[in-house]
């Protein structure tokens, strides 16, 4: 019998130096960030069941998830997943401030829930700078 654990971890370089040291998990498959294009497949996937509202309920026009995914670099599935999640909420609150509000999704609604919701890969990192006086 041949036992085979699998591991996974955003976080690679907080990993304990004996768990992959040779003989325990000493094979890795890295699976990086999407690409733009990888980002576009992944927000036309989460956003199919918009197409097909009656009356285009919740339409999402094709430029608007390029341009999203052009931007939203560093994001993964999980974070685009929250961004539309809160882009659904943001045309929630407007349609119900405005009987005759419109629903459709705009840019701008992806870009105001894009400047508060930072990668994944990114919340964990603190950033550090040094400042100094110029000669």
């Amino acid at each position: 019998r041949k036992l085979f654990v699998i591991g996974a971890t955003n976080r690679f370089d907080v990993l304990d130096e004996q768990i992959i040291s040779a003989g325990r998990l000493e094979s890795w498959l890295p699976l990086p960030v999407p690409t733009s294009h990888a980002r576009q497949d992944i927000l036309k996937v989460l956003t199919r069941k918009f197409s097909h509202k009656k009356d285009n309920e919740h339409t999402i026009e094709r430029s608007i998830l390029k341009e999203v995914a052009d931007r939203a670099h560093g994001y993964t599935g999980a974070d685009l997943k929250l961004v539309l999640s809160k882009v659904v909420g943001i045309i929630s609150e407007r349609k119900a401030s405005d009987k005759h509000g419109d629903e459709k999704v705009r840019l701008e609604d992806f870009l105001q829930v894009m400047r508060n919701i930072r990668p994944a890969l990114l919340r964990d990192r603190a950033t550090a700078v040094q400042f100094s006086v110029l000669p």
